[in-house]
């Protein structure tokens, strides 16, 4: 059973507490619009366009297989057969209490999803699709630019779309322009990133090596800056911190620096994964996969949640 059929009912669970009003406090990361605040689907809270766009189109939510807009959560989960047994993949949707549940794509890849101008886009093994939100009229809009590479990571704007392109040999990071006819490298090696406003929070180091680097560039690919010489396999942007996890496929702990990279400060020790941010609250998954706790963004307050 893999990780991601093991923390299914904790991710729900998250985003159940933050349809519920959790209050994120996240990073800006759209241009300046009139519409300066909006009011949220649910909870009655009041969200900013920059916190939307971010929660749509900058989706970090568990490596952006989960996603939450307007009244739905969509998922992108393994399923499993009762009658068989068997796990499968599937795109599904479903309201917030659970109810009105759909299966709108059931590729088996698919590995990242955004939400923009009204419509669905995800990253599906060699290809980049978009589709109307309950599925509909799905088009392919880019397939992989070259032979043996897969695409991984996404991130919409109004001008561009930034991608991860993987192959055997490295992992790099992918600017197009918003048509799609033009293709930019900005890094060579990447193996995540976040987009916040003008600038792009990445993480590199090639798997296996315990050397590393977390950095940000501009999104015209200017202006590279190192944050921290650390391997780290998870970045998260808030509003006042980059959060991280490093040494391999779980942590040793919970980091926590700048925006700049000053002031890194170890929040918890002990071994986790899939890092998110609701509330003031960091979130985490033990290393077994089998329970869920949390942590304030100061490092205090740290508290098992019941399964």
């Amino acid at each position: 059973m893999t990780l991601l059929r093991r923390i299914f009912p904790f991710c729900l669970a998250l985003l159940l507490l933050c349809a519920a009003g959790c209050d994120g406090r996240t990073a800006e990361s759209a241009p300046d619009r009139s519409d300066a605040a909006s009011e949220a689907e649910s909870g009655g809270q009041t969200e900013t366009a920059a916190q939307r766009e971010l929660r749509l189109g900058g989706n970090q939510q568990v490596g952006g297989r989960f996603l939450d807009a307007d009244g739905y959560i969509y998922t992108s989960f393994h399923v499993r057969d009762p009658k068989t047994d068997i796990f499968t993949d599937a795109l599904t949707r479903c309201r917030s209490d659970g109810s009105d549940k759909q299966t709108l794509f059931d590729r088996d890849d698919l590995t990242r999803m955004n939400m923009a101008d009204g419509k669905l886009y995800g990253i599906s093994g060699r290809e980049l699709f978009c589709m109307d939100p309950d599925g509909g009229n799905r088009t392919v809009l880019l397939g992989a630019a070259y032979e043996g590479c897969f695409l991984f990571g996404l991130s919409i704007t109004e001008d561009a779309v930034f991608v991860l392109e993987s192959d055997d040999d490295t992992q790099r990071l992918v600017r197009y322009t918003r048509e799609l006819k033009e293709r930019k490298v900005l890094l060579e090696d990447c193996r995540g990133f976040q987009r916040v406003g003008d600038r792009l929070y990445y993480y590199d180091g090639l798997i296996g090596d315990d050397e590393g680097t977390i950095g940000s560039i501009r999104t015209d690919g200017t202006d590279r800056q190192t944050l921290a010489g650390v391997k780290a396999y998870q970045i998260l942007v808030t509003e006042n911190y980059v959060f991280y996890l490093t040494n391999g496929t779980f942590s040793d702990g919970i980091w926590r620096m700048d925006r700049d990279g000053k002031n890194p400060k170890k929040l918890i020790n002990g071994t986790c994964g899939e890092l998110n941010a609701f509330g003031g609250w960091l979130y985490a998954v033990t290393s077994d996969g089998q329970n869920l706790f949390r942590v304030r963004e100061d490092g205090s307050g740290t508290e098992a949640l019941p399964p």
